[in-house]
């Protein structure tokens, strides 16, 4: 006999329209080679990185989640086939028009082994698009899923402790897929899975330090802007180590804030969650094409506006034109393609 069904959380919904956001600002928030001064371009960038950099745990931590919160009735042939449908299919369809906008000319010279090459390695290793890096990643732990499921609760706990501790190490390597890679985000997947099972002890936890956490969220962010760009400490990465530390702390302190106010309904946070993983595929895509055009038209009619002193609100307007745009291509897709779009655009 099948469990009742849990409850839909609105608070991890929710969730998932914060972590997006995040996402897209730190791929979003540029500005295009030699449009303003290159200090006031350093600025943006100092700032971007420090705000928004590793928001990919959010995205993790909600995965991990949901991956343990919906497993009462849990079937690994519908698990699977339900990945494969509405998180490699999307990726691979992507992957596959970004490989051949890229590789045309090899195409067009009948030059089929490098293109074929260059496809293999975009699917395996995510290199299409800037952020794509993210599936092969996350295909791992789909796979390793279900072995989580099979740790006893009290087990797990000490699993969760260890693991929660390799990302201080700092090991990611930007985009490349490796081990270092695994060891820095798995954990956060496995902490996601850890509050799930533990969720109502976990907020009367947070909601104890939460204190703790604001002060902990503020020095790791000091910490975070004195080592950027000065990040090797031998073989520790101190840098993403401090990040690491910031996005567990503001991960936990926004899932507090979000579950006291789960009664709350917002149409805006419940489009952006709804389609956060067709924007995810679907932002940069967007984004290279009308960056460009925009500074460049601006630069035109008002050049004063790239000043130094603008830069920053005109780039973080930019970047909120980027994502109004990504969200309307979105919709626009899902309309035109009807209850098909979860294969081809994830929503």
């Amino acid at each position: 006999m099948e469990k009742e069904k849990k409850p839909f959380l609105f608070s991890i919904h929710h969730f998932r329209a914060f972590a997006i956001v995040n996402v897209m600002f730190v791929h979003l928030w540029t500005v295009p080679d030699g449009t303003v001064d290159p200090s006031a371009a350093q600025l943006i960038v100092a700032l971007r990185e420090l705000l928004f950099h590793d928001s990919t745990i959010y995205f993790l931590f909600i995965s991990g989640f949901l991956f343990y919160y919906l497993s009462e009735n849990f079937s690994a042939k519908r698990y699977y086939i339900s990945k494969v449908s509405y998180v490699l299919s999307p990726y691979l369809l992507f992957t596959l028009v970004l490989s051949f906008h890229s590789g045309w000319s090899l195409i067009h010279w009948g030059k089929v082994v490098p293109f074929l090459s260059l496809l293999l390695n975009n699917v395996m290793l995510g290199k299409a698009e800037y952020q794509y890096w993210y599936i092969p990643l996350v295909s791992v732990l789909i796979i390793l899923g279900p072995l989580l499921l099979k740790v006893p609760k009290e087990k797990f706990k000490a699993l969760a402790l260890v693991a929660s501790i390799l990302p201080l190490l700092g090991t990611r390597t930007g985009r490349d897929i490796s081990l270092g890679q695994l060891c820095y985000f798995s954990p956060v997947y496995i902490l996601g899975m850890f509050t799930a099972m533990f969720f109502s002890e976990t907020l009367i936890f947070v909601g104890k330090i939460k204190y703790i956490l604001v002060f902990l969220t503020a020095l790791s962010a000091i910490l975070t802007a004195v080592a950027f760009g000065h990040s090797k400490v031998g073989f520790f990465n101190i840098y993403e180590a401090f990040q690491y530390v910031n996005k567990i702390c503001v991960t936990y302190l926004v899932l507090l804030f979000l579950t006291n106010h789960e009664n709350y309904r917002s149409k805006v946070l419940d489009t952006l969650a709804s389609f956060s993983f067709a924007l995810y595929f679907s932002h940069m895509l967007v984004h290279n094409n009308m960056s460009r055009l925009l500074y460049s038209t601006v630069g035109k009619v008002a050049p004063i506006l790239l000043s130094t002193s603008l830069i920053i609100p005109l780039t973080l307007f930019f970047a909120v034109c980027s994502i109004l745009v990504s969200l309307l291509f979105c919709i626009g897709l899902k309309r035109l393609l009807g209850k098909y779009s979860r294969y081809f655009i994830g929503a």
